[in-house]
C-alpha cells in the first residue's frame, strides 16, 4: 500500500479517548503518532475503516488550560491487526476547532525544531 501522508510525523506515546459516533461506544486508545492531519493509535478493539469518531486528547507536557485539550472529529482510514491481537489504526482529523489546530501545530512545531537542533548539535 503506497503511504499517504503528507505532512511529518512525531512520536505521540499518549492515552486518548476514541467514541464511535453511530453507536456512542468509547474506546481508550493508545497513541502512537501524530501529525497535523491526523495519527495513529493501538486498540484492543477492531475499529473499522470508514468509521467516524471522535477523539479527546491533553497534548504532553502542554499546561492545564483549554488549549491544551483536543477535541477532534475524524474518520478511522486503516486498521491493521497486529501479531499480540491488538489493531494499528490509522485515523485522519475531520474537523478540529481552529484553536485546537493552533495548538497542535504549536506543540508539532516545537517538537520538530528541538529534534532537529539535537541533530544539528551532534553533527
Amino acid at each position: 500500500m503506497p503511504e499517504r501522508r503528507q505532512e511529518e510525523r512525531l512520536p505521540f506515546d499518549t492515552r486518548l479517548m476514541l467514541v464511535i459516533s453511530d453507536t456512542g461506544r468509547m474506546l481508550t486508545v493508545r497513541g502512537l503518532d501524530v501529525s497535523g492531519s491526523g495519527l495513529g493509535v493501538i486498540t484492543r478493539s477492531l475499529v473499522e475503516p470508514g468509521t467516524i469518531c471522535s477523539l479527546r486528547f491533553r497534548l504532553p507536557g502542554a499546561s492545564t488550560g483549554r488549549a491544551a485539550i483536543i477535541e477532534p472529529s475524524a474518520e478511522v482510514v486503516r486498521a491493521q491487526p497486529t501479531d499480540d491481537g491488538h489493531y494499528l489504526l490509522g485515523i485522519s482529523f475531520a474537523y478540529m476547532p481552529p484553536e485546537q489546530s493552533a495548538a497542535l501545530r504549536e506543540y508539532i512545531d516545537a517538537w520538530l525544531e528541538e529534534t532537529q537542533g539535537a541533530r544539528l548539535a551532534r553533527a
